[in-house]
């Protein structure tokens, strides 16, 4: 199921070139992240369990939708034949029935919403429990809908802004503060990163057309970061 993009101000951007320079930037931050590594970890210890969780879970939501679909459909047909007989006597029992199906709207909606979530989730735990063995191959990741679930997780939105003509400003805001943390030794902690990466790019990196290579020259890219 296809996952929403985080928030975007993009712009006249072509966005193939965008979407790869966004992608590379979430592996760059997520490489060097102390508080990812660790968050790594722990869910790859747990993978095979929650493998499972997540699979027990979202079989018994989609067998829940299924029954409550079917059952809307009966009360639909049940409210369908009291307001084709017209009878004044039956005006309480089609709003009863009204508020019923409203109900069921309700708690469908509510696990469509769920099974999203646990589909997402089975993304995510196939991907971080390879991660740390694989990071080159996932920077060769082309498909939206795979890049999609992981970017959601890690950013809350993007915003581009125009600085001149030769160069625009990419801010990336983070869930967590990933962005330089570091890790304690002496005292075994993680230290907090920032949440929120600028980046200064040139607009050639983000205008290229299809099929030019896409190599990025060191002098391209300014970076600066800012805590939230």
């Amino acid at each position: 199921m296809p996952t929403e993009r985080p928030k975007c101000t993009l712009g006249r951007l072509n966005i193939e070139e965008t979407d790869n320079f966004v992608w590379q930037t979430l592996l760059d931050v997520l490489e060097k992240s102390h508080l990812f590594r660790e968050e790594t970890k722990n869910a790859v210890f747990g993978t095979k369990v929650t493998n499972a969780q997540h699979k027990k879970t979202l079989i018994g939501q989609q067998n829940k939708l299924a029954h409550l679909l079917s059952q809307r459909k009966k009360e639909v047909t049940l409210l369908n034949l009291l307001v084709e007989m017209n009878d004044p006597d039956h005006v309480d029992t089609i709003e009863k029935q009204k508020k019923k199906i409203k109900r069921l709207d309700q708690d469908i909606t509510h696990l469509h919403t769920s099974i999203k979530r646990a589909e997402t989730e089975r993304v995510w735990v196939d991907w971080v429990a390879k991660f740390g063995r694989t990071i080159a191959e996932y920077r060769k990741i082309a498909l939206p809908d795979e890049r999609l679930p992981i970017l959601s997780r890690f950013i809350e939105k993007i915003e581009v802004s125009r600085i001149d003509t030769q160069t625009k400003s990419l801010r990336f805001h983070f869930m967590f503060g990933y962005v330089g943390d570091d890790y304690d030794a002496t005292a075994k902690e993680l230290i907090a990163g920032d949440r929120l990466l600028e980046l200064r790019v040139g607009n050639e990196l983000l205008t290229k057309k299809i099929g030019r290579p896409k190599k990025q020259k060191p002098n391209h890219i300014e970076q600066s970061v800012t805590v939230e």
